[in-house]
C-alpha cells in the first residue's frame, strides 16, 4: 500500500476535526492557546536556566576563592552556606541562615535523616567558625517547606541550568546523527533523543520509558476553593448520579451495579469526543472527608482517584487527585492535552462548573442551564 494513501487519511481526519463548520473555530482556538502557553513555559525555563547557571559560576568562584580566604565577611559566609545547602538537600530555601562573628546559626525545618549531613557540609565551608543547631527535625516531608524533597530528590531532577545544557546538547547529537548517518550517526541521534527525554520531562530515563508505554500513571491533581458549607460540598460529590447533569465530559452513571452499591459504570467523553465506558468501585468514605475510588481491572482507561475536603474560613477547599494510564500512554496524552481533550483539563473544566453551581446555585453544562434545585438529593 503506498504511503501516501494513509498519510493523506491522517490529513484529511485532521482537516475534518479542525475545520469543522460547529466545533473547528474552538478547536484551533484551543491549539494556538497551547502554543502560547507553550510558548511561555519555554521562556520562563530559559529564564530560570540562565540564572540558574549565573548562580552556579558565581557560586564556584566563591568557592575557588574561598579556599584560599578564611576572612571573609558574615554576609559572603552566609551566602557560601546557601550555595551550598543547595547542592545537600532540595529545601535549602527553607532553612534561615544567620551568621555572627564567623558563626552560623542554622534554623527551619529539616529532615531529619538528613541533619548530620546538613552540618557536616556548613563545618567543612571556610571561614566557618562554629556551626549552632536550632534546626526542626522532621521524621518525614509533613510541611509545606519540605514539600520539594518529595519531587525533586537528588539524581531524579536535574537543576535548570543542566537542563538547558542536555537539550541544547542532545538537540546538536541529534542533528550530528542525521547529518552523518550509519551506525554511529544512529547511536549519536539515540543519545541525543535520550538526553531530550531525560531533560524535557526531568525524570530518570526508567521512569520516561514506563509512561511512554502506559506502564506508570500519569497523575494530575487540583485544587479549589468553593464558598458553601463543606456538608454541601460533601453532599454534591457523594451523589455520583447527578455528575451528568453539571460535569460537560461525563454523559452517563449508573450506581448500584450488581446490586453492590459501591460498584458504578460511568460513559465519559474520550479522545475526539468519543464514548468511553469504565466501571469503578468507591474504596473509601469518610463523611464531610474523603472519597476515594478506582477502576475494576481490565478497563480501557484504568485510574485510581480521592477527593479531599477540608472546612477553611473561606468555605471548602477541594483537592482532587488522580492517577490514570492512557491507552499509548504518555504520547497519546501529549496529544490528548495538544488538543485540550486530556483528563486534567476536562477536570479543571468541570471543577468550576461545580463552584459555580454550589456558590451561585446553577451552571451551564451540554448546552443547558442546570440549577442546584434539580439535582436529586
Amino acid at each position: 500500500m503506498s504511503t501516501s494513501f494513509p498519510r493523506g487519511v491522517l490529513v484529511g481526519a485532521l482537516a475534518t476535526y479542525f475545520f469543522d463548520p460547529g466545533h473547528g473555530r474552538i478547536r484551533r482556538s484551543k491549539v494556538r492557546d497551547q502554543g502560547t502557553h507553550l510558548t511561555r513555559v519555554l521562556r520562563r525555563f530559559l529564564g530560570k536556566s540562565t540564572s540558574d547557571a549565573e548562580h552556579r559560576i558565581h557560586g564556584a568562584v566563591e568557592r575557588f576563592e574561598g579556599t584560599a580566604r578564611t576572612d571573609a565577611g558574615d554576609h559572603v559566609i552566609a551566602e557560601r552556606v546557601r550555595a551550598h545547602l543547595g547542592h545537600v538537600i532540595g529545601y535549602a530555601s527553607a532553612i534561615d541562615i544567620r551568621v555572627e562573628d564567623h558563626v552560623v546559626t542554622l534554623s527551619g525545618p529539616v529532615l531529619e535523616s538528613e541533619v548530620s549531613e546538613v552540618m557536616r557540609c556548613v563545618r567543612a565551608i571556610p571561614g566557618v567558625r562554629d556551626v549552632v543547631d536550632q534546626l526542626e527535625r522532621h521524621a518525614t516531608a509533613d510541611t509545606p517547606a519540605l514539600q520539594s524533597e518529595l519531587t525533586r530528590r537528588r539524581g531524579e531532577q536535574w537543576a535548570p541550568a543542566i537542563q538547558g545544557v542536555a537539550i541544547v546538547g542532545g538537540s546538536a547529537l541529534v542533528g550530528w546523527g542525521f547529518e552523518r548517518r550509519g551506525l554511529l550517526g544512529s547511536l549519536l541521534a539515540a543519545t541525543g533523543v535520550g538526553l531530550l527525554l531525560r531533560a524535557g520531562v526531568n525524570k530518570p530515563l526508567r521512569t520516561v520509558g514506563r509512561r511512554l508505554i502506559g506502564r506508570e500513571g500519569i497523575e494530575i491533581e487540583k485544587t479549589i476553593t468553593v464558598h458553601a458549607p463543606v456538608e454541601n460540598v460533601f453532599d454534591l460529590w457523594e451523589r455520583f448520579e447527578n455528575f451528568p447533569k453539571f460535569m460537560e465530559h461525563v454523559r452517563e452513571v449508573e450506581v448500584d451495579i450488581d446490586h453492590d452499591p459501591l460498584r458504578s459504570r460511568w460513559v465519559v467523553d474520550g479522545p475526539w469526543r468519543m464514548p468511553v465506558t469504565f466501571e469503578a468501585i468507591t474504596t473509601h468514605v469518610d463523611r464531610l472527608k474523603v472519597i476515594a475510588w478506582a477502576t475494576v481491572p481490565n478497563q480501557p482507561i484504568e485510574h485510581t482517584g480521592v477527593v479531599k475536603f477540608e472546612s477553611v474560613p473561606e468555605g471548602t477547599r477541594v483537592q482532587l487527585r488522580m492517577t490514570y494510564r492512557p491507552p499509548g500512554g504518555l504520547i497519546s496524552h501529549g496529544v490528548a492535552r495538544l488538543l485540550h481533550s486530556d483528563p486534567k483539563a476536562r477536570m479543571n473544566e468541570d471543577l468550576v462548573r461545580m463552584k459555580s453551581l454550589l456558590e451561585d446555585g446553577r451552571t451551564r453544562a451540554h448546552g443547558e442551564r442546570v440549577e442546584i434545585r434539580d439535582l436529586a438529593h
